[in-house]
């Protein structure tokens, strides 16, 4: 039996639901969210279906508009395993409102300036910076590896691991069938298509693939896309050349979706000179992505008269 098992068969997890509730005390609250998030993470549906049996989805939709950004980030990543896990799950946090608890748990995100998503000069230290938020009393300045973090920098590197955290969510929300109602998905276009514009990986990666999961609708939703902002066709084309393969495979699914719809959108994608910048993928590392990028072009050739 494993660890989870026996949690779950003592009714452990009604325990840690009450202390999820707590708040007058962040640091129960952020254990009660993190052991709740491992329940999920076991992706076993027995798990899972104790937590939801339990009541965990309004209270977890609650604790989204936590003031510690920890907190909020665990609870969504804990709603994305559920909904991931049964589509009933998916549909009872839209009925609970768990989309625009979502959308407005990032809301305020703003990058700073460039440099606002932290790099630092080793890759194990990103890891441990968002552990070290919330566990340890932070100076005015920390000194880690020659690289000086005002205290706003640490809060502002948790908010850019809820934003991660809450578009994973998203993600899942869409990729099961079938759609929310078109409504529901015009909902999160305003907040996808600011979060393209970052310049962390992760968040851009995220905001593509849940965009990707809703390209996949009919025509309505497709159109929904291209009008949802009249800087999101530009930002697909510059995504393009990205130098994350995974961004530039998950956007041309994208455009390639998008080229199945009204004859319109294919001009749109012309018009935002996207037809050079497909040209000069055919010399990408990637077969996968050169496959893409000439079944891309060859439906362009196909539906336009130019």
């Amino acid at each position: 039996m494993t660890d989870v098992s026996i949690h779950i068969d003592f009714d452990i997890v009604s325990c840690v639901i009450h202390f999820l509730q707590m708040d007058d005390n962040a640091d129960v609250q952020l254990q009660a969210a993190r052991a709740i998030t491992n329940i999920t993470l076991s992706n076993t549906s027995d798990h899972i279906s104790s937590v939801v049996e339990a009541g965990a989805i309004p209270i977890l939709i609650r604790q989204l508009s936590s003031p510690n950004e920890e907190i909020s980030a665990t609870v969504a990543w804990a709603l994305g395993n559920i909904a991931a896990n049964r589509l009933e799950y998916r549909d009872m946090m839209l009925a609970d409102g768990a989309l625009p608890a979502l959308l407005q748990a990032v809301e305020d995100f703003k990058e700073k300036s460039k440099h606002t998503v932290l790099r630092f000069p080793h890759e194990d230290v990103n890891e441990q910076a968002v552990l070290i938020i919330g566990n340890t009393v932070v100076n005015d300045l920390i000194e880690r590896d020659g690289f000086y973090l005002p205290t706003e920098d640490f809060n502002e590197l948790s908010k850019v691991e809820t934003v991660k955290k809450v578009l994973y969510a998203i993600s899942i929300f869409f990729a099961l069938l079938p759609f929310p109602d078109i409504d529901v998905v015009q909902s999160v276009f305003p907040v996808l298509a600011r979060l393209l514009l970052s310049e962390d990986l992760e968040i851009i990666e995220n905001a593509c693939l849940a965009l990707c999961h809703i390209s996949y609708g009919s025509e309505i939703y497709i159109r929904s896309i291209v009008a949802s902002d009249r800087s999101i066709i530009p930002r697909f084309i510059e995504l393009l050349e990205h130098g994350s393969p995974e961004v530039t495979e998950t956007v041309l699914t994208i455009i390639g979706n998008i080229m199945t719809g009204d004859n319109l959108y294919t001009k749109m994608i012309l018009h935002c000179n996207g037809l050079p910048a497909l040209f000069r993928l055919l010399d990408h590392t990637s077969e996968s992505i050169r496959d893409a990028v000439c079944l891309a072009i060859s439906n362009i050739t196909a539906g336009t008269t130019k």
